[in-house]
């Protein structure tokens, strides 16, 4: 089951796409998840590579948490595999 959203939003700096993941922290329920999606972060920030969606910002307020990625227009790997 998906704990987040994902929503296409756009730079007006850099007047680009970009892909912004929502978690609500009131989903990731136990600390070891909340732990996995810090650990997302401190990761993507330090990939890039032309097949890995750079991960340009991170910010949260009591409730979500926001991811904002380079956007990639044919969607999540996971949702491309799992559908052949």
């Amino acid at each position: 089951m998906l704990t987040y959203n994902i929503l296409v939003g756009y730079n007006k700096i850099t007047r680009q796409n970009v892909a912004i993941k929502i978690m609500k922290k009131k989903k990731l329920k136990f600390k070891s998840c909340l732990n996995k999606v810090y650990r997302e972060i401190a990761i993507n920030k330090f990939f890039t590579h032309p097949h890995i969606a750079k991960l340009f910002d991170f910010f949260e307020t009591d409730e979500d948490m926001y991811l904002v990625f380079e956007y990639v227009p044919n969607g999540e790997l996971f949702e491309v595999i799992s559908h052949d």
